[in-house]
């Protein structure tokens, strides 16, 4: 049923998908205003430490998103669409393979 997919759509994975980026987005910055912060009178291989490290967590968070982005948009594009996804299941197949931790 595609009212029933929608609703599916809607309720279990577009909202938490964007609260979850939102809650995110909130987060980096309140790490790099605390980082920026307490950069006031360190020198200057610190500062450059903790700008490494904060490109480090964005990398740590975004690849992965990025990575789970691909699957979720064909979905997404599916139930909107009213589409069957028999072919687009080899690259959701194929992307969801490279994230380890859904291999499980």
């Amino acid at each position: 049923n595609g009212k029933s997919l929608l609703m599916y759509l809607i309720f279990f994975a577009l909202t938490p998908y964007a609260c979850a980026n939102a809650l995110l987005a909130v987060l980096m910055l309140q790490i790099k205003k605390r980082l920026t912060g307490l950069g006031k009178g360190l020198s200057e291989k610190t500062v450059k430490l903790k700008r490494q490290f904060f490109i480090m967590q964005l990398l740590q968070t975004f690849l992965p998103m990025s990575i789970l982005m691909v699957p979720f948009l064909i979905f997404v594009y599916g139930v909107l669409a009213q589409s069957a996804l028999e072919l687009a299941t080899i690259p959701m197949s194929l992307v969801l393979w490279f994230c380890p931790i859904l291999q499980v």
